[in-house]
């Protein structure tokens, strides 16, 4: 971050504060206070409600100094969990908007001006900082229905058109990334094959400096043993080669062309298939033709591709396939990915999308949680901050063409 952001930053920072103390008094150093009072009414009303009285005259000889003493005992337990997960809440905002302002990241401002005017909408309060403690404990209390709504099995409605401004959002606010050309067997080809596992490395923790993944421990063993029985059904080299195969071959770039060349949803349907399959196929039918002539064909290589890199890297690990094996196989997914792409961003974008598909056509509900998830990674590889795991794709440039 320059001096002059930095200086800024304090001097907002210095302002809100004293905005706070001027709107709320001494007792409100922060929202993190505010919102801690607006925990406490909530708690109070609910204690209010209890009628003791009425208690009584139910079950007569109850000992309700023992009631009160636990009800109290368990309100302050309440209270200090909701102290703590305000804490907690409050750092992991303020690292969040730390990042935002120092990294300039267009697409995160934009996130959080839309967060804003939903906020507001749903207020009334065009200006957050001239929140009362009312209108906190109010905001609160809508927010505990909505989570209680959700977890009731109330769903998020999900339109393909908001996906598309998700994907149209990407594109205009993530940058390329720099771009060379070299010669063949030039020792960077490497480090770019390891690099093209980078969205799954990076929301796995994996480095990205050698074709392993971690560092050889019973713990990692297993996680990444778990990660190819579980999710790839991978338990031998034959396994590695067949998923491989697939993925490069196949995948859900074939499905993906199928529904977009199909005239009629009937094409699809066959009379094997049961409901759960039926209604795949009509969401995954549903999406295609919705991007059909908005995004290329080929969209969906970058999520093929990308995971089969994935895959490489964690057979070699598990020592099911050797290491001359596992750069033969990068190198195949390196020169398609060379000359289908034209940048990180693409490739990553082309990973992301994929991934919304893939999702969509089994549950449309869990698309947006889907993508906050890799959109996050694919924002860390291409951003630079302070933690020196981002910008790995900016600081690696793209290879465009091999001589």
């Amino acid at each position: 971050m320059s001096n002059e952001m930095k200086k800024a930053q304090e001097e907002m920072e210095k302002l809100m504060k004293e905005h706070m103390k001027d709107v709320y008094g001494e007792n409100f150093e922060n929202m993190g206070d505010l919102m801690k009072q607006a925990f406490e009414n909530s708690l109070s009303n609910l204690e209010k409600e209890i009628d003791i009285e009425a208690i009584q005259n139910v079950v007569p000889g109850v000992d309700m100094a023992t009631i009160l003493q636990k009800t109290q005992e368990a309100k302050e337990e309440a209270l200090q969990r909701g102290n703590d997960a305000i804490v907690s809440q409050s750092e992991a905002i303020t690292k969040a908007m730390n990042e935002m302002f120092s990294s300039g990241n267009t697409g995160l401002q934009d996130m959080i001006s839309e967060q804003m005017k939903q906020f507001q909408a749903m207020t009334g309060i065009e200006d957050f900082t001239k929140m009362t403690p009312e209108d906190m404990q109010n905001y609160y209390e809508s927010q505990m229905n909505m989570w209680n709504g959700l977890e009731n099995g109330e769903e998020e409605d999900v339109s393909l058109e908001g996906v598309g401004s998700l994907i149209e959002n990407m594109y205009n606010s993530l940058p390329d990334g720099n771009k060379i050309k070299v010669k063949n067997g030039d020792e960077y080809i490497e480090k770019f094959e390891i690099l093209l596992s980078g969205i799954l490395s990076y929301i796995n923790g994996h480095e990205n400096d050698t074709l392993d993944v971690e560092e050889h421990d019973d713990f990692f063993n297993e996680k990444i043993n778990y990660i190819l029985t579980e999710f790839w059904g991978i338990e031998s080299k034959e396994d590695v080669y067949d998923t491989i195969g697939w993925l490069l071959n196949e995948g859900h770039t074939d499905e993906y062309l199928s529904y977009v060349n199909a005239n009629t949803i009937d094409e699809l349907i066959t009379e094997d298939m049961d409901e759960e399959e039926v209604e795949i196929v009509k969401n995954g039918f549903e999406f295609a033709k919705y991007f059909k002539d908005k995004l290329p064909e080929n969209i969906m290589l970058g999520w093929d591709y990308g995971r089969a890199s994935a895959i490489v890297r964690w057979a070699y690990f598990m020592n099911y396939i050797n290491e001359e094996e596992a750069w033969e196989i990068l190198d195949k997914i390196a020169g398609v990915m060379i000359g289908t792409f034209n940048s990180w961003k693409e490739f990553g974008i082309s990973y992301i999308v994929g991934g919304l598909f893939w999702t969509y056509r089994k549950d449309p509900s869990e698309t947006y949680n889907r993508y906050y998830e890799t959109v996050e990674a694919l924002e860390g590889l291409l951003t630079e901050t302070d933690d020196e795991d981002d910008g790995e794709w900016l600081r690696n440039p793209w290879i465009k063409e091999v001589l």
